[in-house]
């Protein structure tokens, strides 16, 4: 089979690998025309043994003049390689691994010709971004360095990847939602989604996402309700498949929520919470630190933190002692909180006077911040 390769449009950083690649090509009999541009001729030719490459006559050929939006792509892993002196912004470079085309299909995204920021143009999506040929991404977006994008994922405008982020195919992520870095979300999520809420009114809202999250397969997050509100999802989450993190919830750090779990609006969730799979959470309840709610138990109150909750109607349980061994919790600590649950829940107190006797009784910092969750909530406690 006859191949044909374009070198043009190559910095002067690829062009001795690109040259190196037509050689071999060439000695192997695959590449019968090679266009060179003109002011790189005199290297090719310097590089190129006696004998070989081009003839005379090619080297001097006129080149055709280019159409514009004529730039080439890369078919199979459209990674652009670094930026050389000559070459400009928004154009394509040669890659000696994959074969080069010409136009590329109707309805792929181009990489950004770049932006003006502090006087200098930076590109919207960076060089280095792996993206899917049937990828369709907004050139609005900004794709972070070494992303790697699926095949059929969509990226709408205003759309923010930091680094080393990972997309499976058939991932949606929409308008004002923004990533951290080193993120992996696999097939089928749809991230940013428009609110479950009858009064959203299409406002702009966002979608924030922290670092080092995973989210997993067909799983929703949505964006706030109001104007300029948000849904936050902090660092470190693992986010199991087939659930749904509704308008305006906080998520904290280093949490789990297991498949089929449905986080409603307005729901706060602290740091090393562990959401058993089909728990339903009710709008505006609260989970505390270091909170383990077990399989199909349905919140609708506030969940003091370090403690294990079950049931239908939830129900506190003791305290969460796995969790807490597992996040380091020395001994010493563990029975401060043993005395303090006790207290709270066996001691026959009223509620304000049993946090009046665990700030006496029990000076740590876990046990204040028991107290403060308790004080703050709204919605009132889960009780035993």
């Amino acid at each position: 089979m006859v191949r044909r390769s374009r070198l043009d449009r190559c910095g002067a950083g690829d062009f001795k690998i690109a040259v190196a690649f037509e050689r071999c090509a060439q000695e192997r009999g695959e590449v019968t025309d090679t266009h060179v541009p003109y002011d790189t001729r005199q290297k090719a030719a310097a590089n190129r043994p006696a004998g070989r490459g081009l003839s005379p006559a090619r080297k001097l050929a006129p080149q055709s003049p280019r159409k514009p939006g004529d730039c080439e792509f890369l078919e199979r892993t459209r990674r652009l390689a670094p930026p050389g002196p000559n070459r400009k912004l928004g154009t394509r470079a040669t890659h000696p691994r994959v074969r080069v085309s010409g136009k590329p299909p109707r309805g792929l995204s181009r990489f950004s010709a770049g932006e003006k920021h502090d006087g200098r143009t930076k590109l919207a999506i960076d060089p280095s971004a792996a993206i899917a040929p049937t990828a369709r991404v907004h050139p609005d977006a900004r794709i972070g360095p070494q992303c790697v994008i699926g095949e059929y994922c969509v990226i709408e405008q205003d759309v923010e990847l930091g680094a080393f982020c990972r997309l499976e195919p058939y991932v949606y992520v929409k308008r004002w939602t923004t990533m951290g870095e080193h993120n992996e979300i696999s097939a089928g999520a749809a991230l940013g989604t428009d609110p479950l809420d009858k009064v959203f009114t299409g406002a702009r809202s966002y979608l924030r996402i922290g670092s080092h999250n995973r989210i997993r397969e067909h799983y929703t997050i949505s964006r706030g309700t109001k104007t300029e509100t948000a849904t936050e999802i902090g660092d470190g989450n693992y986010i199991m498949t087939s659930g749904h993190i509704a308008h305006n919830a906080r998520i904290g750090n280093d949490t789990v929520i297991a498949s089929c779990s449905l986080v409603a609006g307005y729901v706060e969730i602290e740091d090393q919470a562990f959401v058993s799979g089909g728990v339903v959470v009710h709008q505006f309840s609260k989970i505390g630190r270091l909170a383990m709610v077990g399989g199909n138990t349905r919140v609708n109150s506030d969940l003091p933190p370090f403690f294990l909750y079950s049931d239908f109607n939830v129900a506190a349980k003791g305290l969460n002692l796995v969790g807490l061994a597992r996040a380091g919790f020395p001994p010493a600590e563990i029975a401060i909180l043993k005395k303090a649950y006790r207290i709270l829940y066996r001691s026959g107190l009223k509620l304000a006077e049993a946090l009046a006797r665990i700030e006496a009784e029990c000076d740590s910092g876990p046990a204040r911040h028991l107290v403060r969750f308790i004080r703050s909530s709204e919605r009132g406690i889960a009780r035993e």
